[in-house]
């Protein structure tokens, strides 16, 4: 891990926080939110698992990030300390070697806080991006598994995914709609695929059905 990328990485976040939308209105409420980049530590060319933003809980204040954690996620699946994520384990091992998910990086395509993704705009995203862009850089990461149908959104709507599969599978009255393809930041082009997230209401007809669409039957 080169320590230099990783601390022009936490400076390029803290100016691109100071102008995000998201901090102004956190400011406004008297909300401390800040930001995070990694909930694990970073792996070299390992499964990259990420979500939408980091979240914060009721009132409490979070400080600014400032060093990568030292854990792995195994290590934080067994100490059950990865949220809703503690349910795509067991999914995740069946389909990867356990290297690839012992080993995985967990973080967010946003690193700034926010209580909903509602309260993260436009202008955060494209502040966020070259953000993920670095982050991508540095840890080389063999594929992506995206869990924000949100993220999903912003990704096809930006251009930033070629070569796109998509599929729909209903779900009661719901539709799970599903992706893969390429992620492309500038020269950087990484596998992406794009799954239901642990907390949305799908059923697990429809969850299995848009897993087996990326990964192959199980």
């Amino acid at each position: 891990m080169n320590e230099n990328l990783i601390q022009q990485l936490f400076a390029d976040t803290q100016a691109a926080f100071a102008k995000a939308p998201i901090k102004k209105y956190a400011d406004a409420n008297g909300h401390l939110w800040n930001y995070s980049i990694s909930s694990t530590r970073i792996t070299e060319g390992a499964n990259l698992i990420i979500g939408f933003n980091w979240g914060v809980s009721g009132n409490e204040p979070y400080k600014p990030q400032n060093e990568i954690p030292k854990e792995n996620f195994k290590e934080l699946y067994d100490k059950n300390d990865l949220g809703s994520l503690q349910r795509i384990y067991l999914p995740l091992k069946q389909r990867f070697p356990a290297e690839d998910i012992d080993n995985a990086m967990q973080t967010n395509f946003c690193f700034f806080r926010s209580k909903t993704e509602g309260e993260i705009t436009s202008e955060d995203l494209m502040l966020s991006t070259p953000l993920f862009q670095q982050l991508i850089n540095i840890i080389k990461p063999k594929r992506i598994l995206a869990f924000s149908k949100k993220l999903q959104s912003y990704c096809i709507e930006s251009a930033l995914c070629s070569d796109l599969e998509e599929a729909s599978f209903p779900s009661n009255k719901r539709t799970l709609h599903t992706a893969k393809g390429n992620l492309k930041l500038n020269d950087t082009v990484v596998p992406i695929y794009f799954l239901p997230h642990p907390n949305a209401k799908f059923t697990s007809i429809a969850r299995k059905k848009a897993w087996d669409f990326c990964f192959g039957n199980k």
